[in-house]
């Protein structure tokens, strides 16, 4: 918890007191309050408090007693993410209002992170945590399955570089390898403009990244350019597959531009060159991710129109999703991300779960070692862990089972056979069924097994299908059926199985 100082005036009179509130990043699946704690005993107003982020708020209004209130906020701070598949933390705003005078006693801010934490606890921790006495590292073991969609969800308390990052086939010092998902900065809509015919070179500068939904091309522009927004009627959507409601972008005109554009062009980083963006036919990319507004983009070029994913962000703080396909090409059996956390405090988290992050003075290091796979046959699964992380799993098929139940109710079956009439015939107006699939995880080391079990608590658990022609992923979401599994910690390889329903099956009705 951390504390303030609350003073404002009325009529003349200062009014003092201290609020406690969350450290800067707290869990929002936790108990989180906000103690006020006037000097004046004699208050017993009313105040009402703000909890809001960038797009939604909501008022709790709160009654002092001789002073004193204690505010319970930690679900209103769960009903401010509520966009979990994408986005796990947010910052939050609070701000105290005196309900008297109408008067701002004091504002606050912290970050949510959507997740939950046990006593003696580290976050996030499925490893190993090391430390030389200087510097923690926080060292994470994970399967990458190359042949399906994954990525390595990430925690930054602010905004950083990273300290290293390395496979087994590329020498990172032999030529530039890439972190973040090359970005987009706008969309636009209407005719091309005139390309310089020489390649350009951006290699002391940026260039500014549009998309051309009309023609489905991506070009660089060496300056700044202005847009106005388009019309609804001609707006092209980055989508949510099966919710095209969500994410909607207007693509937009370009009014002026300071600078020559160009269809060829060397960058650098997040910018990337052209190739990153457009194929061989000068087409942008549909096979590979882009990052537009802090989220993670492809282009369907079948549609026109960029989809986002179902599932992680493109961010850079907070938590965020890395997709090692874009950052290792080229690895054949390992890779490493290397992230420098700054000086990620413990009093970032509350000391009461006993070092979720390191001492106050220390610097810590995440490093994810990733140890590639190349299987193709099983049932792939991906869920959000307790921590607000995503994971990924190829688990072996198993046995599968179908429970069928008829319906009470029936309708009546008349035959008529040489003349003869048969009644006393009935069918079920329809049968209820469920099926489950066993699966399980082998050969499990124990570090792995840790971030593996975490499926049976998981909200969210997610089967995939493959993708369409089009390249859009396709996931089904699936529940873990109620039992209990057990692991054994004296066995060095675990086997974990688990099983899985199916959603309903969908018959017909009489």
């Amino acid at each position: 918890m951390r504390s303030i100082d609350i003073s404002y005036t009325v009529n003349e009179t200062t009014r003092t007191g201290v609020l406690e509130y969350p450290d800067l990043w707290c869990f929002t699946f936790n108990p989180n309050y906000l103690i006020i704690s006037m000097d004046d005993e004699t208050l017993n107003g009313q105040i009402t408090v703000t909890i809001s982020t960038a797009s939604k708020s909501y008022d709790v209004y709160v009654n002092l007693y001789k002073g004193k209130a204690k505010v319970f906020i930690s679900k209103v701070l769960q009903l401010l993410i509520d966009d979990v598949e994408h986005h796990r933390t947010a910052v939050v705003t609070v701000r105290l209002t005196d309900g008297e005078v109408d008067m701002l006693m004091t504002q606050i801010s912290c970050i949510a992170v959507w997740g939950g934490i046990q006593m003696g606890e580290q976050f996030g921790k499925y490893g190993a945590f090391i430390s030389n006495g200087k510097d923690h590292s926080h060292v994470r073991n994970v399967v990458w399955f190359r042949n399906f969609p994954f990525y390595v969800s990430m925690f930054r308390a602010e905004p950083g570089e990273l300290s290293s990052f390395e496979c087994d086939h590329v020498d990172p010092e032999a030529g530039e390898q890439r972190l973040y998902r090359c970005h987009i900065d706008h969309v636009v809509e209407g005719e091309l403009p005139s390309f310089e015919s020489q390649s350009k070179d951006f290699d002391a500068s940026n260039p500014v990244i549009v998309l051309n939904t009309t023609h489905g091309v991506i070009y660089a522009v060496d300056g700044e350019i202005s847009v106005e927004s388009g019309r609804r009627r001609s707006a092209a959507r980055v989508v949510i597959p099966g919710n095209e409601e969500e994410f909607l972008v207007r693509p937009a005109t370009v009014t002026s531009s300071t600078g020559e554009s160009y269809n060829s062009w060397q960058a650098h980083g997040i910018y990337g060159s052209s190739s990153d963006y457009n194929d061989t036919a000068g087409s942008a990319r549909d096979d590979i991710e882009f990052e537009y507004g802090g989220e993670i983009v492809r282009w369907n070029r079948n549609t026109k129109q960029l989809e986002k994913a179902t599932m992680g962000n493109a961010g850079t703080e907070g938590i965020f999703e890395l997709n090692p396909a874009v950052t290792f090409p080229d690895a054949i059996r390992w890779a490493k991300y290397n992230i420098c956390l700054e000086k990620v405090t413990s009093g970032i988290f509350n000391m009461a779960f006993n070092f979720p992050f390191p001492d106050t003075t220390k610097v810590v290091n995440e490093t994810v070692n990733l140890r590639i796979s190349d299987d193709k046959d099983g049932l792939y699964l991906r869920w959000i862990d307790r921590y607000g992380l995503m994971q990924f799993y190829l688990f072996v098929e198993g046995e599968s089972a179908i429970k069928t139940k008829a319906s009470s109710n029936a309708v009546q079956v008349e035959r008529s056979f040489s003349g003869v009439n048969f009644g006393g015939l009935e069918r079920s107006i329809d049968r209820a069924n469920t099926e489950t699939r066993k699966c399980c995880a082998v050969n499990l080391p124990k570090d792995v097994l840790e971030y593996v079990k975490t499926i049976v608590s998981a909200p969210m658990v997610d089967l995939y299908l493959g993708k369409n022609k089009a390249g859009t992923e396709l996931w089904l979401p699936v529940g873990i059926v109620d039992g209990t599994y057990k692991t054994d910690p004296n066995t060095l390889l675990s086997d974990y199985e688990i099983n899985i329903q199916m959603p309903d099956n969908i018959s017909q009705t009489l």
